[in-house]
């Protein structure tokens, strides 16, 4: 397998990730937060389509690796996330990520890799820890590097920053929780939301998922999927997930496999 072919492969990079970051990693397991007085933990996996709205603590820093792999007729895109998020204090979280996008085709086709934009931003929590509802509020800002007029795909042009507004809510009972989110994107010739619900059930080390997102763009039809997934916790703040997005309507027939990996260091 060439290098191109490794990293065309989110599920196998995230798991060379996963087992050189949780060898080399010596942090204690952190203390998780309550979303509601009776308890239900705050849950430390990531889901795959939505956000969810927990800051990190004061100090702490969580690392997130991602990959998604999807088709469309003959042309393949596979996209790798790079993620930090930092405690500025309890109530506030900075963040930075990173894309590298790869694009093909099937046949005589040269594969493109490229890293064209980057976004940067900050996460407030609203509520208090014990509120029976967390409500975070959230402002990323997309930037493009100079001298790109799109990414290696060839469906996002890059006229200037693009600024993200994005809201977060979650609840739940005993071991699930479920998650709700939206975020706009402002800035570009055509403005878009990303919006969907998500729950989440604990079951020890094994947590799955589903997940039902949307995204509506203007001037085009929205774009429906539902997310099934499953995350494997090699401790409370190391772990590992893969889903597969599968379309709904006239999104039907196309499928986009993920995988997520995340760290939290103390």
């Amino acid at each position: 397998m060439n290098a191109i072919n490794l990293f065309r492969s989110p599920i196998a990079l995230a798991a060379v990730c996963a087992v050189g970051m949780s060898l080399s990693s010596t942090s204690a397991d952190a203390q998780l937060r309550s979303v509601r007085g009776g308890g239900v933990d705050r849950p430390a996996e990531e889901l795959f389509s939505i956000q969810t709205p927990y800051v990190q603590p004061a100090g702490s820093t969580q690392m997130i690796i991602g990959g998604s792999h999807e088709r469309s007729g003959d042309q393949r895109n596979s996209h790798i996330m790079g993620r930090a998020e930092y405690g500025l204090t309890d109530r506030i979280q900075l963040q930075a990520e990173l894309p590298i996008d790869i694009g093909d085709r099937s046949s005589n086709f040269a594969a493109q890799t490229g890293v064209s934009r980057a976004s940067f931003g900050a996460t407030a929590r609203v509520t208090e820890p014990q509120a029976a509802v967390a409500l975070s509020a959230g402002m990323d800002v997309e930037v493009p590097f100079q001298g790109t007029s799109h990414d290696v795909t060839g469906d996002r042009p890059q006229q200037g920053p693009s600024f993200k507004p994005s809201l977060m809510a979650a609840t739940g009972i005993g071991p699930m929780t479920v998650h709700a989110s939206a975020q706009g994107d402002l800035g570009q010739s055509s403005r878009s939301i990303n919006y969907g619900v998500g729950s989440m059930y604990n079951a020890g080390s094994w947590v799955p998922s589903v997940e039902v997102s949307a995204k509506s763009t203007e001037s085009q039809r929205s774009q429906y999927s539902v997310t099934p997934g499953l995350t494997y916790k090699f401790s409370e703040t190391t772990q590992l997930g893969v889903g597969a997005g599968i379309g709904l309507g006239d999104q039907a027939g196309s499928s986009n496999l993920m995988a997520k990996f995340s760290v939290r260091l103390p």
